[in-house]
């Protein structure tokens, strides 16, 4: 770090000019993305599925005329700015470190959801300075920093806790912070906090909570039904009529995407398929009632039977959403093929991004395949001798748990990849730091 920085005054001044700086460079450049998203109205409206701090804030800041994008884009802005300062102080070679910085704010797709109605921003944030938090010399306030951010990473989105979990048993058992009764109790408590916090303000308005789990289960049944090796007498008698709809609608999908030989556009339509199983098939099946009350009271029996009756297929469903994961757009590159079978309702449901420049878009491809294969290699090579790079180790069991976590019970988005990008970037930087060291 410049020697100027270490003054504690110059530091965090320089530090909220260059927040100052990144929260207009967000506000001013072009939305790819609309500030409502499809599942905003969730939040907005404090749907029983969701989370509570993030409808409970936006509720809060619309009684004060506060615009919450506003508080997103700012401390957005901060956490990249504070990882940036934290990798200097490191002592993280000062160019990779500028690397980092500049890859996080000129992704524009990740910075984009600093302007959107979700809780998406306040957890990138958190994940941001959580790595900043671990980059700290060890201090009391470090780890209550570190508790905070787990407890919010943990309470404001469903998949918050495979990270928040993972992350505390990788900081323990790698020695990022040395095992110690007094340092575990300072960071399990704001996550308690957090937690506790979270169930009030959730009763205060619901009942009881509801999931979006069955979602996910009719998805993976129905796109699974459609190959050749899905059999449907496996399956309990009050779905057999569903289930012969379903197998001959999507065994149409199927052969569709075995002539694409391009995996990563395969993985593409492969997921916007599953999400048109997921919300579309059955109005298109005109299920009654009482069978989309059978499914979603017996979603949890018949997950459980495709993971006995289907392993292998879904595994392979598994692999196809992990490999989707590192899409940016793929399927962007190619004219919509005209092979397509129900191309008119998979428009429904395939999210729209507004992509200006395709040869960027190439680019950014290029990128993601190549970071893809680097998350790939150290992890590789980090299990191998994990006690000598312990954060670098760390960070890639945390990346990897969570996007096969994801590709296991959602489906390929790369939305899904952006809460890790700041972690599989400061990787990547970290192993290119070691061995430049060595050299």
């Amino acid at each position: 770090m410049p020697q100027f920085l270490k003054n504690p005054i110059i530091n965090f001044t320089f530090q909220l000019f260059l927040t100052i700086i990144v929260f207009f460079f967000i506000t001013e450049i072009p939305l790819i993305l609309k500030e409502i998203q499809p599942d905003s109205s969730g939040y907005i409206n404090f749907e029983s599925y969701r989370k509570s701090l993030y409808p409970t804030l936006l509720n809060s800041l619309n009684l004060l005329g506060i615009n919450i994008l506003t508080i997103q884009k700012f401390i957005f802005s901060f956490s990249i700015i504070y990882l940036f300062f934290k990798a200097l102080e490191f002592k993280v070679n000062p160019y990779l470190c500028l690397l980092l910085l500049l890859l996080l704010i000129f992704n524009i797709y990740y910075i984009s959801y600093a302007r959107i109605i979700l809780p998406e921003s306040f957890f990138f944030s958190s994940i941001n300075f959580l790595l900043a938090a671990i980059l700290k010399k060890d201090s009391f306030f470090k780890f209550i920093f570190i508790g905070l951010m787990l407890g919010l990473i943990f309470n404001l989105k469903h998949i918050g806790p495979v990270i928040s979990i993972v992350a505390l048993f990788i900081i323990f058992f790698t020695g990022i912070v040395k095992t110690d009764v007094k340092k575990f109790y300072l960071i399990i408590v704001p996550v308690v906090f957090l937690t506790l916090l979270e169930n009030y303000c959730f009763y205060q308005k619901h009942e009881h909570r509801n999931s979006v789990f069955y979602n996910t289960v009719i998805g993976k049944l129905f796109i699974l039904s459609g190959k050749k090796s899905f059999d449907i007498n496996s399956y309990p008698e009050k779905l057999k009529d569903l289930l012969v709809s379903s197998k001959s609608f999507y065994s149409k999908t199927y052969e569709f995407l075995d002539e694409i030989k391009n995996p990563v556009l395969k993985a593409d339509y492969a997921a916007d398929w599953e999400v048109h199983a997921q919300y579309q098939f059955l109005e298109r099946f005109k299920a009654t009632d009482d069978l989309k009350i059978y499914l979603r009271e017996n979603s949890n029996s018949i997950f459980l039977n495709i993971l006995i009756k289907n392993p292998l297929d879904y595994l392979l469903l598994t692999s196809s959403h992990y490999l989707g994961l590192w899409s940016a757009g793929m399927s962007y590159l190619y004219p919509d093929p005209k092979s397509m079978p129900y191309f008119e309702e998979l428009g429904k449901v395939s999210g729209f991004v507004k992509y200006i420049n395709k040869k960027l878009l190439f680019l950014s491809q290029v990128f993601f395949l190549i970071l893809f294969a680097l998350s790939l290699l150290i992890l590789f090579l980090t299990s191998l001798n994990f006690r000598r790079n312990n954060l670098l180790f760390g960070l890639s069991v945390i990346i990897q748990v969570y996007l096969v976590s994801v590709s296991f019970f959602n489906v390929a988005t790369i939305r899904y990849l952006m809460p890790v990008y700041p972690l599989l970037i400061f990787s990547v930087i970290i192993f290119f730091n070691i061995n430049k060291s060595r050299n």
